[in-house]
């Protein structure tokens, strides 16, 4: 047998060596657990979740799967109809064909102007509420003289190629001159990054981002309103490790966070739709074939809703209090269920095709609690970091109070 096999055999050693040296902690907690009174609940969760991730798995041969996902998930609160609505508004997206080629610039313009007009209704009081409304409507404009300069025949005009770079710019800049308030500052970045989107979209995509923004926007409400749906909690715990506690709020929570990433990856298109991207997506920057400008702009297209999703589960998180270690450990189980399945599916025979997409969806599931951390510390950077001082903000405060 060669070594490297033998390696792999013993690499299960280690946990199972652990499980075993804290089998009286696990007997103490299933003790405990079989006398507690929501013992149903509990177990119907881990069910549910279960079943989840299969759907997860699903979505990746068939993104419908992920509408029959959020039903499920807008059942769980059918009472709070502000939830019921965001998960069926997102359930509906999947349904739709791929984004890919044609370009439809009024339903981007729709979307843009209606989100200018629903911030400035907001009641959040921001310094930059009027000028980020402001960037919505320039980039509306953009859009449209853009996409008619092309339609004629006369290129990207120079005007609205500096205006989108300018946005682009802005996009990074303007939430780390807000003040840390979590409202404020969330709404500061979420917008910037709708703007930036608004840019890059060619179709329905862009109302895709706006839902996905009212969905994180409801389950933040119904976190707060302390819906916790059972107390269960595990407590390793050990004069060497330091003491942490795992509740099913940590599972309920861990799996809508995967669930979110999921169907912002999948909900406007799937991996054969990254590799045929609409060139028209990048107009409004570039029009000269330009492979490493390209590639970058569409990367930024498609990390957009990800970044979306962790600023909206660090909000979460921060108001709740959940610990996002537990969280990610939850949620590297659940990769790693996932993975088995798509590890028994790699091919090394068949079509280049076949090939290439089983080994990309495993890959894919390995890394996505790696992806996941590193959105984690990029969002915590860009909701907390500030580069006015504190001085300024307090004479503000002062000045609108």
């Amino acid at each position: 047998m060669p070594m490297s096999h033998i390696l792999y055999c013993l690499v299960p050693t280690f946990p199972i060596q652990y499980i075993v040296e804290k089998r009286d902690v696990l007997l103490h907690f299933l003790q405990d657990r079989v006398k507690d009174p929501q013992l149903s609940r509990n177990i119907l969760l881990i069910i549910l979740v279960i079943l989840g991730i299969e759907v997860m798995v699903l979505s990746f041969f068939e993104r419908r799967m992920l509408s029959l996902a959020m039903l499920v998930l807008a059942v769980t609160e059918y009472k709070r109809f502000d939830w019921l609505l965001s998960c069926i508004m997102l359930a509906v997206f999947p349904l739709l064909p791929a984004v890919g080629r044609g370009a439809n610039y009024y339903m981007v313009v729709s979307c843009g102007m209606f989100s200018a007009i629903l911030l400035l209704f907001t009641n959040i009081k921001s310094r930059m509420k009027y000028f980020q409304a402001f960037l919505l409507v320039l980039a509306n404009v953009v859009v449209m003289y853009t996409s008619n300069s092309i339609d004629m025949g006369q290129g990207l005009p120079l005007l609205s190629q500096c205006a989108s770079w300018i946005i682009l710019i802005l996009t990074w800049i303007l939430p780390l001159a807000e003040e840390k308030a979590l409202s404020l500052r969330g709404t500061t970045v979420v917008t910037g990054l709708f703007t930036l989107y608004l840019l890059m979209s060619t179709s329905y995509e862009l109302w895709f981002l706006l839902c996905l923004i009212l969905f994180l926007y409801c389950w933040n409400k119904k976190e707060l309103s302390g819906s916790n749906l059972s107390s269960l909690s595990v407590d390793f715990t050990s004069r060497s490790i330091v003491e942490h506690q795992i509740s099913m709020d940590d599972v309920r929570t861990s799996f809508i966070y995967l669930l979110s990433i999921t169907l912002a990856f999948f909900g406007t298109g799937n991996i054969a739709s990254l590799n045929s991207f609409e060139p028209a997506s990048m107009f409004c920057f570039l029009t000269v074939f330009n492979p490493f400008s390209m590639a970058a702009l569409l990367l930024l297209k498609v990390i957009i809703p990800f970044i979306v999703v962790a600023c909206g589960f660090h909000v979460i998180t921060s108001q709740t209090g959940t610990k996002q270690d537990g969280v990610f450990l939850i949620i590297l189980l659940m990769s790693d269920l996932m993975g088995m399945h798509f590890f028994m599916w790699v091919q090394d025979y068949g079509s280049w095709l076949d090939i290439g997409t089983s080994i990309s969806h495993y890959v894919i599931t390995l890394v996505t609690t790696l992806v996941l951390i590193i959105l984690s510390k990029f969002s915590q950077f860009i909701m907390t970091y500030c580069i006015l001082p504190a001085k300024y903000y307090k004479s503000f405060s002062h000045k609108h109070s």
